[in-house]
């Protein structure tokens, strides 16, 4: 017998990708700002990122670490987790993701890589974008981790509800990082 996560992954590569379906709903079930719950994150490759973020050198005085801080040979067994933002020039609608993890891409993006300038524009989708770009503006403004658990669906599927964490790293001379780590599983709901 399948477990949940393969007969979704089995159903998406069933389905033509090619036509899109809209987002019914899009609702923060958990937040925390400026910290990581790790008692209430449910994805335990989350926390071990997250404390693996804490742990990471810092410079003296910076309080958060630099990108070339980030190993990721660290991470083989969750790599596919893994997305990346990068901010230029400091400018908020200039986020966009420069890695897209296969388990996001599967789960959240049903089988498509994300591109934030495409949801911004999109009015399905522009409430997730705006929730996206708030809270990695949050964690590079504050320095700090954010948290959250939402949920996604699409016409007829099932809520994929997914966890991600923000982790922002030190600005370079043109660019910010935020490590955007997510996690999905699917529920009936």
């Amino acid at each position: 017998m399948l477990n949940p996560l393969r007969r979704y992954r089995k159903r998406l590569r069933a389905q033509h990708t090619d036509d899109p379906s809209p987002q019914r709903k899009v609702m923060v079930v958990d937040s925390e700002e400026d910290a990581l719950p790790f008692e209430r994150i449910l994805c335990e490759d989350l926390c071990m990122i997250g404390r693996a973020w804490l742990e990471m050198e810092r410079k003296d005085g910076e309080a958060l670490p630099r990108w070339n801080a980030f190993n990721p040979t660290r991470f083989i067994g969750m790599i596919d987790k893994f997305c990346v933002l990068k901010r230029e020039n400091g400018q908020p609608d200039t986020l966009e993701f420069s890695l897209y993890g296969g388990h996001a891409t599967d789960f959240v993006g049903r089988g498509k890589r994300i591109v934030l300038h495409e949801m911004r524009r999109d009015p399905l989708r522009v409430a997730n974008y705006r929730d996206i770009r708030t809270r990695a503006e949050r964690a590079i403004d504050n320095e700090s981790p954010q948290y959250v658990r939402k949920t996604l669906s699409w016409n007829d599927e099932n809520y994929t509800e997914y966890e991600a964490l923000m982790l922002p790293f030190m600005p370079d001379e043109k660019e910010q990082r935020v490590l955007h780590p997510i996690s999905a599983c699917v529920h009936s709901f």
